[in-house]
This record gives structure tokens, C-alpha cells and sequence, in this order.
């Protein structure tokens, strides 16, 4: 006599493996494929959201949460300001390189995640340097009003981010 947990075991699905799984890595590949290559193939760093069809909506460019909450904490709760530049215009240029920088590492850890195999691997070689370009030619492509909003998000950024240094 078979029990379901006997059954659970020879269909692959004890300890996570299974069709559960097969399919929760399906839909991670099919996600990170999405928002690496639909569009401007910038879409991890953007807000945005998919509509009914599964289409991605750009709802603001270069201003995805998970890229500013590094950059946060990379400057002020790593207390690296000083990268930053003295003038309101260094910080907004020296901020948009640190941007790009975020975003290739993420697009990085992102290509990694959509292998079957999840791996850790070092930072760097071609294919990041080559989004680090994209990122930042991306960035100087944009219209006038979509520039004059990233300022705004990066002045926000900058306004931000010294209250999250560590108090001493």
C-alpha cells in the first residue's frame, strides 16, 4: 500500500522538485526575460507594470525602487558621499554613473537568475560593461521632459539619502 507522500515521491515533488518547481523556475526565466529584453531592454530599471496581455507598461523610466534603494545604500549607509562630488551638478552626474553602474550589476545577477542553476558569480565582463554603456546611452537618449524628471527623481535621491546614513 502507497501513501500520498510515497506517491509525492516518485512523481519527483518531495523536497521541491517537481512540476511546482519546474514551473516556478519557468516563470522566473519568462519574467527576467521579459523585463531584460522587452522593450529597451531597460525595463528591470523602471517602474513598471504588465497589462492583461502580459505586455510591459513603462509607468517612469530610471526610477525602479530596488536600483535606488542600493544606490542608498551603497553612498549614505556606506557613508561613501564623497563619491558624490561637491556641486548639485557633480551629484547628478556622478549619481547617473552610479545609476548605470546598479543597473548593469543588476541586469548581471538577473542573467544569472535565469538559468536553471541558479549561480553566484563575480561581477564583470563584457556583457556588463556593454548594458553599463546601454544604461548610460539610454539614459543621454532621453526626451527633454523624460531628462528633466530624472533630475527631479535624482534631486529626490539626493534629498533622501543622507537620512539613511547611520547616526554615530
Amino acid at each position: 500500500m502507497t501513501t500520498k507522500q510515497d506517491d509525492k515521491k516518485t512523481n519527483g515533488e518531495h523536497h521541491g522538485h517537481g512540476l511546482s518547481t519546474f514551473k516556478a523556475i519557468t516563470y522566473r526565466k519568462r519574467v527576467i526575460e521579459k523585463i531584460t529584453m522587452d522593450a529597451d531592454g531597460l525595463v528591470f530599471m523602471h517602474i513598471y507594470t504588465f497589462d492583461q496581455d502580459r505586455r510591459v507598461e513603462i509607468k517612469a523610466r530610471f526610477q525602479n525602487p530596488f536600483i535606488m534603494s542600493n544606490i542608498i545604500r551603497f553612498i549614505w549607509f556606506g557613508l561613501r558621499q564623497d563619491f558624490l562630488g561637491e556641486t548639485e551638478e557633480e551629484q547628478l552626474q556622478n549619481l547617473k554613473y552610479m545609476w548605470a553602474l546598479a543597473g548593469a550589476a543588476t541586469f548581471c545577477s538577473l542573467d544569472k537568475q535565469s538559468e536553471i542553476k541558479v549561480q553566484v558569480d563575480r561581477f564583470g565582463g563584457m556583457a556588463c560593461n556593454r548594458k553599463f554603456l546601454a544604461i548610460l546611452s539610454a539614459m543621454d537618449d532621453l526626451t527633454d521632459d523624460e531628462l528633466e524628471e530624472l533630475r527631479r527623481f535624482l534631486r529626490y535621491v539626493l534629498l533622501v539619502g543622507p537620512t539613511q546614513a547611520p547616526s554615530s
